[in-house]
This record gives C-alpha cells, structure tokens and sequence, in this order.
C-alpha cells in the first residue's frame, strides 16, 4: 500500500514544506540526482581531449557520447515498468549503483573500449532516474508541490551548464581526467541516502503484472542507433542504414509509448508526440550555435560561450515563470504560447547567418531558452497528471523516452544537412539553413499539438 500523501488535495504548498520532513529528505535526494547527472554529462565534454590524448581511441571520441544516449534508450521504459511493478526505491537504488559502476570503470578505463563500455553503463543508470524521480514525484507531491520540486531540479542544471565544463577542464589539467568520473560518486550515494527510506515506505503502486519489456526498448536502441549512425555517416552506406533503421524503430515505439503516441492522440499521447518535437525544436538549434557564431561570424570561442550560458540562465528563468503561470492560465496555452517564443527566437538567432548584429541574434537566442524553460516542464507536469494511478511509470517513461528521441533526431538531422552541405561543396550556410528551418517548424508544430495535449480537468484546461 502507499503512504498517505504529504499535501492536502488543493491546500498552497509552501517551500518549507516541500523542503522539511521525509518528503523534503526526497525532495534533495532527487535534486542531489540530477545534480550528478548533469555534471558528468557536461564536465565529459570538457575532458574528452584529455582522454584521447592518454589511452587514444581517437576514431571511437564520437561513440563515447552516443553509446551514452544510446543505452538511455534502452534503459528509460524498463525503469518505468519497474516502478509500476515493484515500486520506486529498488529500481532507483539498482539503478544508481548501475552509473557508479560505470563511472568507476570508466575512470580506471586502460583503452577507449573500456570506458565506452563504462559510457554505456553510465547511461544505462542515468537516463533512467529522471523517469524514476518524476514517477516518484507524482506520487508523493500534490499539484502545487510538483511544480516547485520540478522547478527545483531544472534550476540545479544551471550550475552544471555554467561552471561544469571548466571544472572538467581545472581537474583534468590538475588531478587528471580520471577523477573527473569519481567526483560524481559522493553526490550519488548521498542521493541514495536521503531518497531510499522515503521511496521505500510508497510501495508498489498497485499489483501490475505486465511482463518486463526486454525486447522492445533494445529494438529502440538499436534502431535509433541505426539511424542516427546513417544520418551522421558521409557515404552511401548511410542511406541503407537510415532505411533499415526507421521501421525498427517505429515498430518498437509503438510497444513502448503510450497508445496513440505516433498519432498524437488527445491527452497523453499528444504530450508524448509534442514533447518530441519539442525537443527537435530545442537541440537541433542550440548544438549548432558555437559553429555558427564562431564559423560564420567569426566570434571567438568566449563569447560563443556566452550564447550557450544566457539561454542556460534563460531556460532556468523560464522554468521560474512556469512555476508563477502554469496553475494561473490554461496550460495547452501556456504550451502554445512557449513553444511560439521558441520558434521567434530560434528565427532571431538564425537571423546572424545573413548579417543581423549578434546582439539582437543573442537576444533572440536568450528568448528562445525562456520558451523552452517555460514549455519543458509544463509537458511534464501534463503527464504527471494523466498518468493512471500506478501507471506513473510507464507514462513519464514514455515522456522521457519521446524526448530523449527528439535530442537525437534534432541533432542527428542537422548533423546530416551541415555533411551534404559540405559534399556539395555549399560551406556551412545552406546547412545551418536548413537546420535552423527545421527547429523552427518543429517548435510551431509544438505549439499545433499543444491544444491536444491538456485536455480540460488539468490546470484550468
């Protein structure tokens, strides 16, 4: 049986509530998390010269960030299944020891082989405990207790994305790459500490006997990773593998997400659907940001840098407003209209590559991270309402999952235009274009879907 919830149905939910007691144990527990997470995955980037430059596996450097998401993948609609099944705390206890022992193997790695094999155990873990944490979310926290927990943890990826690369980048040249991975462990086991006991006293959520979905979150994996492959790959061979990869995947989608995801049925499905190409919108534009500032522009890598901190501080101030609107105005609104502030300032960033002055491109750019604050968390608040009682697994999993795609896809796509631009001798322009183009009508057709995804009853409707 569950614990009886901490907030009252209905009752304001104050800071010091949400942050006191067992339920403020979890509360830092599940930001303590996150803030792990979101470390190692921006301090990596930092330290990967350093890596090569030791054990070498120059030819493998691409696959150590892929092999990554793509055992996320796989990992993200069985940690849903199992906490529907057995509950919150073994699977997030399982699950953390999984990226520790990655983390570990990675630090101790001898060859570029080795660490990827602990890359992907670390994704195995990582990718899953946001699934994990929003589940638990659901099911402790009340409605105006889940947007401050939420908000609280988007907040603890500022840090990260301001200070992790140059903190990778101080202990690499000082201490040496390898404690890099360990510095992640002592936030982790004290995640596990403060989390654990709460999340044991929920329970199992209810008595599903679904059978373990093994095979079909592998297919995903390995179907995604056909496609991304062949969109990144300069040769013939990459068309075949995009062929061959889509139908997998689609095949497996359609036994991991929410029924009717594929058609953005009204209510869940629609979120899941929107919640991809929200991502698509996002990270096809932001992964290409330095390249063109710096390539096109001729702005140095500083003040790239710039770019990629304002609409991290940007997004952290979108998820601030979202905690101010989303209980104060329909949310398919609240969605629409983000989404749309997405995609203007996507299309003002996108201005500098035909000579607007990169203050206002930066501007632009800073608006578009204050949409996508904004929206990110409202999808997930959506989903959190709609999920069936103890099917809150199996819903965000299917949240997360969508999302995740979209990240791939976004970035797999535009990867593909800048290497035909390139082979057709056209320079970065016409790729960035067409990359730029697609974010910005993945972000309208966000905020076309957004009507679909909140239903009324959630929100004001």
């Amino acid at each position: 049986m569950s614990e009886p919830a901490t907030f009252r149905p209905g009752s304001p939910t104050t800071w010091r509530a949400v942050l006191s007691g067992s339920s403020g144990r979890l509360t830092i527990g599940l930001t303590l998390i996150t803030l792990t997470v979101a470390t190692e995955s921006l301090v990596i980037t930092a330290i990967m010269p350093a890596i090569v430059r030791d054990i070498g596996g120059i030819s493998l450097y691409g696959l150590a960030f892929s092999a990554f998401f793509l055992a996320g993948l796989a990992s993200i609609p069985t940690a849903g299944w199992a906490a529907d099944r057995y509950g919150q705390a073994l699977p997030f206890a399982v699950l953390i020891a999984v990226f520790l022992a990655g983390s570990l193997l990675a630090a101790f790695a001898p060859s570029m082989p080795v660490l990827i094999v602990g890359r992907v155990a670390q994704g195995y873990g990582a990718a899953a405990q946001f699934t994990l944490s929003q589940s638990a979310i659901a099911r402790v926290y009340e409605s105006s207790a889940r947007v401050k927990v939420l908000s609280l943890m988007s907040a603890t990826w500022t840090l990260p994305g301001l200070l992790g690369p140059s903190v990778g980048a101080i202990i690499a040249s000082t201490f040496g790459w390898r404690w890099a991975f360990g510095a992640i462990v002592g936030p982790a086991v004290a995640a596990c500490v403060l989390a654990y006991p709460r999340l044991r006293a929920l329970g199992p959520p209810g008595e599903s006997r679904q059978a373990a979905p093994i095979r079909w979150p592998l297919q995903v994996a390995v179907g995604a990773g056909m496609v991304i492959g062949g969109l990144t790959a300069a040769a013939w061979w990459g068309a075949i593998l995009v062929l061959a990869g889509l139908p997998i995947t689609v095949v497996a989608l359609r036994h991991t997400l929410p029924a009717g995801s594929l058609r953005a049925r009204v209510g869940l499905p629609a979120i899941v659907a929107a919640g991809f190409l929200l991502n698509v919108a996002f990270y096809s534009a932001s992964s290409f940001v330095p390249l063109l500032l710096t390539h096109l522009r001729g702005a140095s890598i500083a003040a790239a840098g710039i770019a990629v901190s304002a609409v991290t501080i940007s997004w952290t101030v979108g998820v601030w407003i979202n905690t101010q609107l989303v209980d104060r105005f329909p949310r398919r609104r609240l969605t629409a209209g983000a989404a749309l502030l997405l995609a203007s300032g996507t299309a003002g960033f996108a201005s500098a590559l035909y000579g607007v002055p990169l203050p206002l491109s930066y501007a632009a750019w800073t608006l578009a991270g204050l949409g996508m604050g904004i929206a990110f968390n409202t999808f997930t608040l959506n989903a959190m309402a709609l999920a069936p009682q103890g099917g809150e697994g199996g819903a965000l999993a299917g949240r997360n999952l969508s999302a995740n795609l979209g990240t791939a896809v976004g970035t797999g796509v535009g990867g593909a235009a800048l290497a035909l631009s390139n082979a057709a001798m056209l320079g970065l322009r016409p790729g960035l274009t067409f990359i730029y183009t697609v974010s910005v009508g993945s972000a309208i057709a966000t905020a076309t879907l957004s009507r679909r995804s909140n239903p009324d009853g959630i929100g004001r409707g």
